[in-house]
């Protein structure tokens, strides 16, 4: 569906106001209208906006471009004026509406609300003022070539994806017999200006190949509450391309975003059912892997082409860096920064080395540019300090991936710092509750971070003994009746004043109700209430499975205070973890071994369970089982450090091929 302004030149100039022409006094226009849009089988409706002298300006709404042109003749021979001269420009609905408003106040037809209601836009205009932030239209811009698009994608931070997509979009520039959308886009960015560039890059680029009909695309949030709406949306822009915002990350601490995620699987269908008629660009933030994975496995009819940020080898990130330095007027070399980005972050990610950037920047600032302000870098300091601290705060803060878990993490310290504040201030307030569930796959890092938050607590004066103590089913639930319950205590017990660790808790819950399960968990629920002051219990297990115990017990659910979502790690970030174990082990990786790596990586995310970290402890032994196989072959040979202390590509690739995606692996193969 489109929607254009006309503007025709007459003939000869109109010099009467409409009011006292016959036609408008009579009231024909609406007739005219409705006329016109019944002869071309309600496909397309004009309206006239205003008359001054030789200019008539008029709107319509067309969803069938093919009979356009013989209703626009048709519509000028009714009304009567000879037309010498056309213009005619797509505009937005939002223009749509303003043109009908105009038109309606210049006495050119009673009311246009009823054309959103024949052409299923009423639902559209109903929400506009309530949906107008979460809703907004753009039209494509076509001033720049396909050329300058393609060199100013590759100064973006997914600039090998997008340039991948430009070429391949550029290849089929001929009109095809048969029309749809053979791929579908979803951008996986965090920062809302580089999603807009991406955005309009790739829109520019599909209409100039003639892959949209229509330049006008919409940006709609994906919220709870506007999934209602999409319908009309998708409607409203056949021909045309939508852009889905989904703004919640793979954090389920949220009620909303779980409620939003919930609904992934109404957007996938919508997807689906206009996947040849709408273009869909579905925007995630780039800690988004799983919303990504579940919007996929809800649509697999659909073929979607990733464009996201890459991780840039060493020379990209230098020429990166001095883009920033450029950007900034800074005329100084920036390129030892890059020490401080390996020092911090697992590889060259375009957001790591902004991060270490803008943080120099503010640095520079204060020091050598404007030195006024050196003081505010000590009263920084000083901050910091206040902040979590002990070698486990560092050893988390040094974990591989997990920003979400870090960052939910630093809120709860947060909140415990400031419930101190506030007795200081001697301001009245209870022991805060403490107890947290852990969700996520398996090797997601869920015991390790619970070790180490233990350890953190105790550093920080949060727990007393930062004991950590691990238990499941088995140690809970006694096999005879009153066995349970003192099982429960002594686990309790023993935890006092550290952590009481419940793995794979879910498995309290029984088939049946009133069993073992649900004794075990009112008793943790008793013992949660009367231990508050000294201790917390972490549960972990499955996202799914960890939902349905939480609402076995509502009193289970009221006391836990954090919900810490471990997303499963993306290949990038599996990479990072096998590069720091082999760094640790004083072992190191042969050059070029990395793009194996990282296809065996992408096979491996693949197959459900693979195992997260787990999987890459297991990959760097058997790889290591395998190089001492090769190095044993050729001992009558003097072998050098370096050969020795080097894991090739080839050892990894017996413990698992790369097109192996269906099979799993038990132990290690031999080859």
């Amino acid at each position: 569906m489109m929607f254009f302004r006309i503007i025709a030149t007459l003939a000869n100039s109109v010099e009467q106001k409409p009011e006292e022409e016959g036609l408008a006094q009579s009231g024909a226009w609406e007739p005219i209208y409705e006329d016109i849009c019944q002869r071309f089988d309600n496909r397309l409706y004009i309206f006239v906006e205003s008359i001054q002298g030789n200019r008539l300006i008029a709107g319509a709404v067309v969803t069938d471009m093919a009979r356009f042109s013989a209703g626009l003749e048709e519509f000028w021979g009714v009304i009567g004026y000879q037309v010498e001269h056309v213009d005619v420009n797509e505009i937005t609905m939002r223009s749509l509406g303003s043109l009908m408003h105009s038109s309606e106040s210049n006495n050119f037809g009673m009311d246009h609300s009823i054309v959103f209601d024949k052409f299923g836009l009423g639902e559209l205009r109903i929400r506009r003022s309530y949906g107008q932030n979460k809703r907004k239209e753009f039209l494509v811009g076509t001033r720049k070539t396909h050329r300058e698009l393609f060199e100013e994608a590759g100064h973006m931070l997914c600039g090998h994806s997008l340039q991948e997509e430009l070429l391949r979009i550029r290849e089929g520039t001929e009109t095809p017999q048969v029309q749809g959308h053979p791929v579908h886009y979803i951008v996986q960015m965090s920062r809302t200006k580089d999603r807009t560039r991406v955005i309009e890059t790739l829109m520019s680029s599909l209409f100039q190949a003639g892959r949209l009909k229509s330049r006008r695309y919409t940006i709609q949030e994906a919220e709870p509450d506007e999934v209602n709406t999409l319908n009309a949306l998708y409607q409203a822009s056949h021909g045309g391309s939508i852009v889905l915002t989904y703004p919640y990350e793979d954090d389920m601490d949220a009620l909303y975003a779980q409620e939003a995620l919930g609904k992934l699987e109404l957007i996938g269908e919508l997807i689906a059912e206009y996947q040849h008629s709408v273009l869909t660009v579905f925007c995630i933030p780039k800690a988004g892997d799983n919303i990504k994975r579940k919007l996929k496995d809800h649509c697999p009819s659909v073929s979607y082409v990733a464009i996201a940020e890459q991780r840039m080898r060493e020379d990209e990130a230098e020429q990166y860096l001095d883009s920033l330095a450029m950007a900034s007027g800074v005329c100084e070399s920036v390129r030892h920064l890059l020490c401080d980005v390996r020092e911090k972050h697992a590889g060259y990610s375009p957001d790591a080395i902004l991060a270490v950037f803008q943080d120099w920047l503010n640095r520079h600032l204060k020091t050598a540019v404007y030195p006024q302000y050196e003081e505010m870098i000590l009263t920084k300091r000083k901050v910091v300090m206040e902040q979590p601290k002990g070698n486990a705060y560092d050893e988390l803060q040094a974990m591989i991936g997990i920003g979400q878990v870090k960052q939910l993490i630093s809120r709860a310290m947060n909140y415990y710092h400031a419930q101190r504040l506030y007795v200081s201030k001697g301001i009245q307030v209870m022991k805060p509750t403490m107890h947290m569930v852990f969700t996520g796959n398996p090797g997601t890092a869920k015991t390790s971070v619970a070790r180490l938050y233990a350890r953190i607590m105790h550093d920080n004066g949060m727990l007393s003994t930062g004991n950590f103590v691990e238990v499941g089913r088995a140690e809970l639930v006694g096999k005879y009746v009153g066995w349970t319950a003192k099982a429960v205590k002594k686990a309790f017990e023993k935890a006092k004043g550290g952590v009481l660790f419940i793995d794979e808790a879910y498995s309290l819950v029984d088939d049946r109700e009133g069993m073992y399960g649900d004794e075990a968990i009112n008793t943790i629920v008793m013992e949660m209430e009367n231990n508050r002051q000294d201790i917390m219990v972490i549960f972990a297990g499955y996202p799914d499975k960890m939902n349905a115990l939480l609402q076995r017990n509502e009193g289970l659910r009221s006391r836990v205070a954090f919900h810490v979502p471990f997303p499963d790690y993306t290949v990038e970030e599996l990479y990072g973890i096998l590069n720091k174990m082999v760094s640790e082990s004083g072992m190191q990786l042969a050059p070029g071994a990395e793009r194996s790596l990282m296809e065996m990586f992408e096979a491996a995310i693949a197959i459900p369970d693979f195992g997260n970290g787990r999987f890459v402890r297991n990959l760097l032994e058997g790889a290591r089982m395998k190089q001492a196989n090769r190095l044993m072959k050729n001992s009558d040979k003097q072998l050098t450090t370096r050969q020795i202390k080097t894991l090739r590509a080839d050892d990894f690739r017996s413990v698992l091929q790369p097109n192996t995606r269906a099979q799993r692996m038990i132990g290690f193969g031999a080859s």
